[in-house]
């Protein structure tokens, strides 16, 4: 029996080990390196695989197990918590990105306004799973930039919505303002009763289904079981209008607060990766050089320029809500790229003919550029940021105990720690594996440097100091630790904790 795709099939899974390794070794991305095998083994590549469109469909699964997992690490306090980023943050940068693409599209560029406004929102949208996979990897999703940046890809994933209504009635001969407005006003309806049935589902019954299953004590059980609610979640989320990224997210959210959290990652990691890696690979077969030669100049300039609007305006949306410069840029870099959403509305733009001709072909190498580049600036954030912001300036003791009050309004049951040294970064680390929100403080400008680059809540402060104790909220804390080898230090820390909150549990950590 001859079986010509089993040869192909050994053949890529061979190129995705070598340049994993390869990559691996250069400490470069790996998304990078199954981007290279798309492209190298795609249709327009060595053509071994002719028909990107079925393994595509598969991959996109990668996708939902991706956001599932996420969904985990969040519960409804964290969520409620990222309420301004996907609301605000999320819903401003989408307007303002659509509004710059219109007024490009229209005054500069002289197409109709309908196809502005839809390049406007492709560029606008921007990738989930290479931001979210990119930042797991680096342990940066829980970052402050990590956090703005999953509320914004939350929002985008509820804005797509609409514009696939408009693109969809675009295309329609006899679509009119008052059917459009009617078709729009049912998906939303469809929307808030499929996050109704999800949410009533996960509350009411997925706890007590995995609970009947693991009393069965038969892993395959278990692992079909979180196959099913990841694939039927989605299922849901798909067929009244939202995303089957946005039902994954919400059914792991769930069951974020069950005992059963780890095991659940667990059993659905390899799938996750495996068809993550999958996605990846179909999307570079989508690379196509010789078709670009005669736009490169403008796949160029839309490619420079998108991103470039696209940090400046999540930078100065983060900047208004209070974010500092550093954390704000980071974020713009993160969300910098396109995405999967726009590789959807793009495609269903060019059926409806609503592009001009070269458009979308200059929009798609846009698209797959920032792609290419998106996991470089993800994984590089962070040395950018202080390139282009070397200093931070100096906090006053009463500019101090400000920050800190600002930073803590809202903090209960969360656990003060006293030094930020390596001790200090190693229990914050454990903090934030188990979620638990913490609050450091540190006297070391270089270790405030470092943890304001990386979005951690670490601040300058001694803690010797009563008002700066008040500040961080030592009244509502959960506990307090001292990770500093100061036994005089450490005394009067405590002295000053039973003054103000005796009840308060505190531990002082050696290495």
């Amino acid at each position: 029996m001859n079986y010509p795709i089993l040869n192909h099939v050994i053949i890529v899974l061979l190129l995705v080990l070598f340049v994993g390794i390869v990559f691996r070794t250069l400490r470069l991305p790996q998304i990078l390196g199954y981007l290279a095998v798309g492209a190298f083994v795609g249709p327009h590549g060595m053509g071994w695989i002719k028909d990107v469109n079925d393994a595509h469909q598969l991959a996109g699964f990668g996708v939902v197990f991706l956001m599932f997992t996420v969904g985990l690490e969040f519960s409804f306090a964290k969520m409620k918590s990222l309420k301004v980023a996907v609301t605000i943050l999320g819903g401003s940068q989408v307007l303002l990105c659509s509004l710059i693409g219109l007024a490009i599209g229209v005054f500069l560029l002289k197409i109709p306004w309908y196809a502005a406004l839809i390049a406007g929102a492709i560029l606008a949208m921007s990738s989930t799973a290479i931001t979210v996979k990119q930042l797991s990897e680096q342990f940066e999703l829980n970052s402050t930039q990590g956090q703005n940046a999953l509320g914004v890809l939350l929002f985008q994933d509820i804005a797509v919505i609409p514009f696939f209504i408009l693109i969809g009635s675009l295309g329609v001969i006899n679509a009119t303002p008052p059917a459009l407005f009617s078709t729009l006003l049912t998906a939303i309806f469809k929307a808030i009763l499929a996050l109704a049935i999800i949410l009533a589902l996960g509350k009411w019954l997925l706890r007590r289904l995995f609970h009947t299953i693991a009393a069965t004590r038969v892993i395959e059980l278990f692992t079909l079981a979180v196959l099913l609610v990841t694939l039927a979640s989605a299922w849901i989320s798909e067929k009244f209008g939202l995303s089957f990224a946005l039902g994954a997210f919400l059914a792991g959210m769930m069951l974020s607060e069950t005992k059963f959290r780890h095991q659940i990652e667990v059993e659905i990691r390899p799938f996750r990766d495996l068809l993550l890696g999958l996605f990846f690979i179909t999307i570079g077969m989508l690379v196509n050089f010789s078709r670009w030669a005669q736009y490169w100049p403008w796949i160029m300039i839309t490619f420079l320029s998108f991103m470039t609007i696209k940090v400046i305006v999540v930078m100065l949306l983060s900047k208004l809500l209070g974010i500092e410069k550093f954390i704000a840029f980071r974020t713009g870099l993160i969300l910098a790229q396109g995405g999967e959403f726009g590789f959807a509305m793009l495609t269903l733009a060019l059926t409806n003919r609503l592009f001009p001709p070269g458009y979308g072909q200059t929009l798609l190498g846009a698209l797959l550029l920032s792609f290419g580049i998106a996991p470089l600036l993800i994984t590089y954030n962070r040395q950018i940021a202080k390139f282009i912001f070397p200093t931070i300036p100096a906090l006053t003791h009463a500019d101090a105990i400000k920050k800190i009050s600002k930073e803590t309004a809202a903090s209960k049951n969360h656990v003060i720690v006293c030094g930020y040294g390596q001790v200090g970064q190693n229990i914050t680390a454990l903090l934030e594996q188990e979620q638990i929100p913490y609050l450091a403080l540190d006297l070391d400008p270089e270790h405030i440097r470092e943890a304001s680059l990386a979005g951690k809540p670490v601040t300058y402060g001694d803690a010797t100091h009563p008002g700066l104790l008040t500040a961080a909220g030592i009244g509502q804390a959960r506990s307090l630790v001292i990770s500093f080898d100061d036994p005089r230090a450490a005394a009067k820390v405590l002295e000053h904790v039973n003054n103000i909150n005796p009840n308060l549990h505190g531990n002082r950590a050696r290495v």
